[in-house]
């Protein structure tokens, strides 16, 4: 892993500056993935969870799988999660998803 130094290291964009990617520019974090012409995304299941990620010809992505949400989004929009969140929040129609 690369020198961390000083960074607000509180996006899942700003992951991809700090950690040390592997050979195709991916981070990934905890469960496992497959990757087959997958460039420059950053990766992250639940590690309590072992289902398999598998991507096939994308690139610059954030895609995060937990055990409530699955988001994939191109990673120049991924400050725009905490918009998402407030607008899951916000729905009127009583589904949960938070």
């Amino acid at each position: 892993m690369k020198d961390l130094g000083w960074s607000d290291v509180g996006s899942w964009e700003s992951l991809l500056d700090v950690l040390e990617p592997d050979e195709a520019g991916n981070i990934v974090i905890g469960g496992p993935h497959l990757g087959l012409a997958t460039t420059g995304s950053l990766v992250h299941s639940d590690h309590n969870r072992r289902r398999l990620v598998a991507t096939l010809g994308v690139s610059d992505l954030v895609i995060v799988d937990t055990e409530d949400v699955l988001l994939v989004c191109p990673r120049q929009r991924a400050q725009e999660v905490r918009a998402l969140v407030e607008q899951l929040k916000r729905q009127a129609d009583g589904e949960q998803y938070l």
